[in-house]
This record gives C-alpha cells, structure tokens and sequence, in this order.
C-alpha cells in the first residue's frame, strides 16, 4: 500500500510540473500499488498521473483499477489513449470492464 508520505510527495510534484521525477518515481513502484494510489487521489490529479505511465505499464496498471476508477479515467482519456489501454487489456478485463459501464441511451 502506497503511505501518505509518498502520496503527499507526488501531489507536490504534480503541482510544480516534475514530470520526469514523477516518471521516475513511477518505475520503482509496482503496478498495484499504482493502482492503489490512483484510486486514493482525486480523479484530476490520477489522470496525470497515469498519463505520464508507459502504455504498456498503463494498461497494467489500469486492470488492478476497481471498475468505478477505470470508467472516470476512460471519461477522463482521450479516444487513442482508451483504445491503446484495451488493445493491452486482457480479454477477461475488458469485458468485465464493458459490461460495468453504463449503456448510452438513445435519446
């Protein structure tokens, strides 16, 4: 689990723009645990945050996301992001993911 301290030290760096100490940061620290720090700041500051994220390593990161966390990033992700995270998702992930999400309704 992500502590505090470390939490509170990357939303400094997310304030003053160190983008690549927060890459840095980032691969030292596992998938899941990435996960647990998205889920726990606010969706503005997770969606930097997993931007900043390899695609590879993002899309890991995106199947250790509950479900509510991995719809407010897609809403939050441009298409070709979205796409890259389901093109390396497991099939099992991404249809767990589609069939939470909300159907669109039709007018």
């Amino acid at each position: 689990m992500i502590g505090k301290l470390l939490q509170a030290e990357l939303e400094q760096l997310i304030e003053i723009g160190a983008w690549e100490q927060l890459r840095s940061e980032f691969s030292e620290i596992e998938p899941p645990d990435i996960a647990d720090l998205l889920v726990d700041l606010p969706i503005e500051q997770a969606v930097v945050l997993f931007r900043l994220l390899p695609r590879d390593r993002g899309a890991e990161v995106f199947s250790y996301l509950p479900v509510e966390r991995q719809e407010e990033l897609v809403d939050s992700l441009g298409n070709e992001q979205v796409q890259a995270i389901f093109q390396r998702m497991s099939p099992d992930d991404r249809t767990r993911l589609l069939e939470e999400m909300p159907a669109e309704s039709s007018g």
